[in-house]
């Protein structure tokens, strides 16, 4: 398994495809919330993938590969040393992906000199950023139909 970092501009056309079929599979599918993914921020985001060409998904269809098995981005927020962490997901669960895919991605924010990092996290996923320091700072709060709160990590 590969760990790939890319601007928009630096993504191939496949990379981006298999990113936004991860991201179809895990929000819309499995998550069934119906919502517009492409929501222009891919272009000024970082994208970080954890790439394995071996694996495959059983769809409806049958037997498709996903490379894509971990992925999130980050970009900028409001504050010149703030940044955001989102679209986290992860094909296979309880293996450790997650916790690669945040770790990958608060490194590439430390290279921006990020001191802050924002998630809107769901609230399902809050233990899972509690261990590795996220602080929720909200209430929570409903996101396309699934209750979210935001969460801060001090790097």
């Amino acid at each position: 398994m590969n760990t790939i970092v890319k601007t928009y501009d630096q993504l191939t056309t496949r990379e981006l495809y298999e990113i936004l079929k991860s991201r179809f599979w895990v929000f819309v599918m499995e998550q069934q919330c119906f919502y517009l993914d492409m929501d222009n921020t891919d272009y000024k985001a970082v994208h970080i993938m954890l790439w394995d060409e071996n694996n495959v998904e059983q769809t409806e269809q049958g037997p498709n590969t996903m490379p894509v098995v971990g992925y999130a981005r980050i970009y900028p927020d409001a504050q010149e040393d703030e940044w955001r962490i989102g679209r986290v997901l992860t094909l296979k669960r309880k293996c450790g992906l997650g916790a690669e895919i945040m770790q990958a991605a608060i490194e590439a924010i430390k290279l921006h000199k990020g001191k802050e990092i924002n998630i809107d996290a769901q609230c399902q996923a809050i233990p899972f950023y509690e261990k590795i320091g996220f602080q929720v700072v909200s209430e929570p709060f409903d996101e396309a139909g699934i209750e979210h709160v935001k969460m801060k990590l001090d790097i």
